[in-house]
Formats: C-alpha cells, structure tokens, sequence
C-alpha cells in the first residue's frame, strides 16, 4: 500500500510538474508574442521635417513640414518613399519662389506680405499603406483671398509604389460611374443640410466620372475619403469639399491583389 501511494504520489508530482512547465511555457510565448508585437508595432515611425525661410526684398515667406518614414527593414523602399515625399514639398516651394520672382505687388500693399504655408495630415501607416495629405495654403499679396489645395499621397509599403486611384478597381468594373454617383448625391445632400445649393455644373464637371477628378483620396479603416478642392465642385466660399465612401460600396471593383481586401468592410 505504501509503494502505491509513493508511485501515486510521485506520479501526481510528475503530472503537477508537466502541467506547471506547459503554463510556464504558454506564458513565455505569450510575453514573446506582447513583445513582438510591440516591436512590430514601434516599427513603423514618422517623424516631421520643417522648411522654412523668407525674403525681406521679394516681401514673401514660407513654412513647409512633411513626413518622412523610418525604421522600414526594407531602407531602399524607405529612401524612395521618404525621397519622393520631398521633392513634392520642394517643387511646391520652388514654383512658389518662381512665382514671387514674377510677381508685381501694387504699391499700396508692399507692406503686405505672400506666403506659402504647407501641412499635412496622416490617415494610416502600417507595414502595408501610407496615406496622408498635404494641405497647401498660399496667399500672393493683392489677390482677392488666400486660396488652398490638396496633393493625397498613399503609398504601399510593400513594395514603395505610389498608389493611383485607376490602379485600385478592375478595368471596365464601373467603377468611376459608382464612384462619381456616390459623390453628386452625396454633395448635394451636404449641401441641403448646410442651406446652400450646388451650381450643378460645377458639380456634374468636378465630380464626374473621370480619374482626375478623384486624384484626391485617402484611406480610412472603414472607408475611401475624396476631397475635392475650391472651385472643384462649388464656389470658393462653400471651401473644400469631403465625400467618406464606405469601402462596402465599391468592394467587389477592386482588383484581386489590392490591399484594401484585407479591411474589414
């Protein structure tokens, strides 16, 4: 009796001693899996770059801040997407000093200045998308008003391409007819709930189906936002104009390969 409830005991032991090890182990991995993923997660970083200068004698100045990406395990992918990003806001502040070299300020307002102020907003950044957009707000002394624009970057990370609106849906899917229809009504709802109305010409030439028209979009989690600029769709005291289309919408247009499959719609 007494060997079996030694050989008893040490069994209990044995058993008690795998099922502590087996935990110990799901805990490790489980700590592991936190870390790599907080690791993951810390992978992907933006960091913000300022320019700035002005002149004294041409009576302007100028303010640009833009993303760049880091820590990519890919670091050429990286160069080009962070490169590429530059030479937007470079190109933006050189045409911009072209402008100041051209342009005549009538006497009385040679104390007022022209200016060119750059910003941007990110939507998403993860190991598969980069959106954000630059928000351009310029005002050349003696116009009438400041005016504004937007330039809509998405980027995959993948492979550094830049994403086109056309290269997200099949062809001949139908898609830029859906797309542009969502956007009309939606505006014109918009503009009901807002007391104002719509110049339909504007709106059917700004928001028709053509590729140009939507050059401005972004990705959200659950949905596509397209901005259209002043004078895009409506007069310039209407201002910038947003449309969000959820992505069930428009879903089965897009090609096989695009990454906005793996939203959850």
């Amino acid at each position: 009796m007494i060997c079996i409830y030694i050989d008893n005991l040490k069994s209990y032991f044995y058993t008690a001693k795998l099922i502590y090890m087996n935990k110990m182990k799901i805990t490790l991995a489980l700590i592991l899996v936190f870390i790599a993923s907080a690791v993951f997660a810390q992978e992907y970083k933006m960091i913000t770059k300022e320019i700035k200068d002005s002149s004294e004698a041409g009576k302007y100045w100028y303010s640009a801040k833009y993303p760049q990406v880091d820590g990519m395990p890919n670091k050429q992918i990286q160069s080009a997407i962070n490169e590429s990003i530059f030479k937007t806001v470079d190109k933006c502040l050189g045409d911009f000093r072209k402008d100041m070299s051209e342009w005549e300020v009538p006497y009385e307002l040679t104390e007022v200045n022209s200016f060119m102020d750059i910003n941007y907003e990110s939507f998403v950044l993860n190991e598969d998308l980069f959106s954000f957009s630059f928000e351009v707000y310029t005002y050349y002394a003696g116009a009438a008003h400041p005016n504004s624009y937007t330039i809509s970057h998405n980027w995959n990370m993948k492979n550094g391409k830049f994403l086109t609106f056309s290269g997200l849906f099949k062809k001949n899917s139908g898609y830029l007819e859906k797309i542009s229809k969502f956007c009309i009504e939606n505006l014109k709802l918009q503009a009901k709930m807002s007391d104002y109305e719509m110049i339909d010409d504007m709106l059917q030439s700004g928001a028709g189906p053509n590729d140009s028209n939507f050059m401005n979009f972004n990705f959200f989690q659950k949905g596509m936002l397209i901005t259209f600029d002043r004078y895009q769709v409506a007069p310039y005291a209407a201002g910038t104009q947003y449309v969000l289309i959820p992505y069930i919408a428009f879903y089965e247009m897009l090609t096989e390969d695009c990454f906005l499959n793996k939203f959850n719609y």
